[in-house]
């Protein structure tokens, strides 16, 4: 199976050290050799602690190769909702290629249409790795519980955030050290606003709600706020009366009308989610007749995001 990779960003550069690492597992498993036969990124001389081998094709222009390259399947790992990541996916797709991306404001924004070209041209689109990284939750909404009507989802969906607030509650760290520390880890981004605003997870929200409720994906309906608003004296007064404060990605069913949201939430400590902490994801599923699943792990991260790349 030939795959074109568009990013060779740190998801970019894990996807290819995996796919060197496993190569013997992987097509045991699957039957047939994952191979990359085309890449393209920014800067072709930049090293990237990789080798490629003398057989790819290197592609300055994205959209191009999503087009005209030797694959089956191109991956998207550029990220944004807007511009160069949407005409590599449309590309693709009216190519006749399948599409596996890591990119959830691409689905939160732009699911519907890109579903219904990939159903047009008879590909799929592979995007576990859009929500809770190496955490399998897409996979539990569209295959493992797809029996069961969703009732409700509650989940820690971004790492950030929560690293945050962990490092304030355990370590009485200020926000901003919080913050400061969390890039030193190279959790947070330079410019980490879509993480500690909640739109990161608010678009994380969005997919989910759409996958459990099957309703259409619109991002514009979710109503959320970050973390910037959470003091340490807040912190301590939820300790005192029993609460953590974590950030919630919420999706509930109410009769026929979805909600869906993204806050910082008061969680009583004697529940599973209180106990989610540093940069970890977890999610909290109840369904009719199965009742509560719980899904835990990394959220974020090259490999973590790279493996839900490879799984799709």
């Amino acid at each position: 199976m030939k795959i074109a990779v568009a990013g060779l960003g740190t998801v970019g550069v894990g996807l290819v050290r995996l796919l060197e690492e496993n190569k013997e597992s992987l097509r045991a498993r699957c039957g047939r050799q994952i191979e990359i036969s085309a890449v393209s990124a920014r800067d072709r001389s930049k090293d990237r602690g990789i080798e490629l081998h003398d057989s790819v094709a290197w592609y300055d222009d994205p959209v191009l190769m999503a087009g005209e390259a030797d694959a089956e399947v191109i991956v998207e790992l550029i990220g944004g909702a807007d511009g160069i990541a949407l005409e590599i996916c449309n590309q693709a797709i009216s190519s006749r290629r399948h599409v596996v991306t890591a990119n959830k404001a691409l689905i939160a924004s732009y699911g519907n249409e890109l579903f219904e070209l990939a159903k047009n041209n008879n590909v799929e689109i592979g995007f576990e790795a859009s929500v809770a990284g190496g955490t399998p939750v897409i996979k539990a909404l569209r295959e493992g519980l797809v029996a069961n009507k969703v009732k409700w989802f509650a989940g820690i969906l971004n790492g950030t955030s929560n690293f945050i607030l962990t490092e304030m509650e355990l370590n009485q760290s200020s926000f901003k050290s919080a913050l400061k520390k969390s890039q030193e880890l190279g959790l947070a981004e330079a410019d980490p606003s879509l993480d500690i605003n909640g739109t990161d997870a608010a678009q994380k929200a969005s997919i989910l709600a759409a996958l459990a409720f099957h309703v259409p994906f619109d991002f514009s309906f979710v109503s959320f706020e970050g973390i910037e608003e959470v003091e340490l004296e807040d912190l301590k007064y939820a300790k005192e009366l029993g609460y953590s404060i974590k950030h919630i990605a919420l999706g509930e069913l109410d009769g026929n009308v979805v909600c869906v949201s993204a806050y910082p939430t008061l969680v009583d400590k004697e529940t599973l989610l209180s106990q989610v902490g540093k940069e970890m994801n977890a999610l909290e599923i109840f369904s009719e007749g199965v009742g509560s699943t719980v899904y835990y792990g990394p959220g974020a991260g090259p490999e973590p995001t790279a493996s839900a790349v490879i799984a799709d």
